[in-house]
């Protein structure tokens, strides 16, 4: 494993890795709301169900995720981004429990398209995925087809990460 550069990281510091950058990234971009360290404790806390944003800092929310970029250059098995994937739908279910924030938001992207035809086309199939569709699988997909993103020298751990996100799903 040391020739390879496998290193196993325990699921405690991956948690931490990835809770702390979330709301580094999260505070550079809300830095106007008071109390916003004490916001995103209780946001990232498992103690509570409670949002304590409102309404317009939920949807800003919801927009800071949707444009979040998560890069691994040692994918591994996948640990970070995994933990990153489950900590987002983790956050967007307190933000956002029935998931009207996130249709919203993907309604919107849709309507920056410039075809008329693809643009009808896709808003009808997104409004056909949240009919049909549980509200996690619908956000972990997004998440994993464009937020996250691995590499690694090894291909068979790219594979393996891989797996880890179909499984997720």
């Amino acid at each position: 494993r040391n020739q390879s550069g496998s290193f196993y990281t325990p699921r405690e510091i991956v948690d931490y890795m990835v809770t702390e950058s979330l709301k580094a990234y999260f505070k550079t971009s809300l830095a106007e709301i008071k109390d916003i360290d004490e916001k995103l404790d209780i946001l990232f806390s498992k103690e509570t169900d409670e949002n304590p944003f409102d309404k317009t800092e939920s949807k800003k929310l919801v927009g800071l995720i949707e444009n979040a970029r998560i890069v691994d250059p040692a994918v591994g098995s996948g640990a970070f981004p995994m933990g990153a994937l489950n900590k987002m739908v983790f956050v967007l279910n307190k933000v956002d429990p029935r998931n009207e924030l996130w249709k919203q938001a993907q309604l919107e992207t849709a309507d920056t398209m410039t075809d008329p035809q693809v643009r009808k086309a896709t808003k009808k199939q997104i409004e056909e995925f949240f009919k049909e569709k549980n509200a996690d699988y619908g956000r972990k997909l997004y998440l994993i087809q464009k937020c996250i993103y691995g590499v690694d020298i090894q291909q068979i751990a790219v594979e393996i990460a891989k797996l880890r996100f179909f499984i997720s799903l």
